[in-house]
């Protein structure tokens, strides 16, 4: 039997390869995250009591279609974003009340998110996205 053991030496932690994943997932996040601010749209789902239920009037009733991420057509005339406001205006004044958006083709959620935003300030009774 042996009394005198020698003296275990000791192993370092090396945290080097920790810290370099850290750094690297520190990094990842930065990229990977946005810092803009989104604003959330609110919107109202169907069969709530507060919507008509009762079948709209066509000569009521504005179309607009989103088929690009700036093109759109109101009732079946090309438009762009930057023109929609004045044409929405334009639908109320000759009687339309109610507003259907529908995106086909190549929209996008931003297109989808821009043409509600002006669709909302509009004074449409209700604006209603369909698929």
């Amino acid at each position: 039997m042996r009394l005198n053991e020698p003296a275990r030496r000791r192993r370092r932690f090396d945290l080097t390869p920790l810290i370099d994943v850290v750094f690297l997932l520190l990094v990842f996040f930065m990229l990977a995250s946005t810092f803009l601010s989104f604003s959330a749209l609110p919107l109202t789902p169907q069969g709530r009591a507060d919507t008509p239920t009762a079948p709209l009037a066509p000569d009521e009733v504005a179309i607009l279609r989103l088929t690009g991420p700036d093109a759109m057509t109101l009732n079946g005339e090309p438009l762009r974003l930057a023109t929609l406001a004045a044409r929405l205006e334009a639908a109320v004044a000759a009687g339309r009340r109610h507003l259907v958006l529908q995106t086909v083709g190549a929209a996008n959620v931003d297109g989808l998110a821009r043409a509600l935003h002006v669709a909302r300030k509009s004074r449409f009774k209700t604006v209603v996205l369909a698929r």
